[in-house]
C-alpha cells in the first residue's frame, strides 16, 4: 500500500484496489459456499433458522459477485468486445456441435 491508501501498484504498471479485490474475494467465497450447500451431506433443511438464512443469503450473494465484476470491467468498444466474444464462444460452440454430429 502506498501512503495509507488502498491502491497497490503492480510491476507491469497497472494498479489494483485492495478493497475491491477483498470484496471480490468475499463474493467468490460466498458463491462457492452457496453452491456447496446444495450437495452437502448434512440435512440443513430441517435445522432451525434455515429458511430465514437461506432467503437472506440468496438475496445478495450472486448479485454481489456480478456487481463487483461489472464495476471493475473495462471495455474498449462495443464491436471489438462483441467480436472477441463471438470468436471465443460461438466459434468453438459451432465447431464442437458439428463434430458431435459427425459433419466435419
Amino acid at each position: 500500500m502506498d501512503n495509507g491508501n488502498s491502491v497497490k501498484h503492480l510491476p507491469d504498471g497497472k494498479m489494483r484496489n485492495i478493497e475491491i479485490d477483498s470484496i471480490r474475494g468475499m463474493a467468490i467465497i460466498l458463491m462457492v459456499l452457496g453452491h456447496s450447500f446444495l450437495i452437502y451431506p448434512i440435512d440443513f433443511f430441517h435445522s432451525p433458522g434455515y429458511y430465514e438464512f437461506n432467503r437472506w443469503f440468496y438475496s445478495f450473494h450472486m448479485g454481489a459477485l456480478f456487481f463487483v465484476a461489472g464495476a471493475v470491467y473495462r471495455c474498449n468498444g462495443y464491436l471489438p468486445f462483441l467480436w472477441k466474444k463471438v470468436r471465443r464462444i460461438l466459434v468453438p460452440y459451432f465447431v464442437f456441435n458439428l463434430l458431435s454430429l459427425g459433419e466435419i
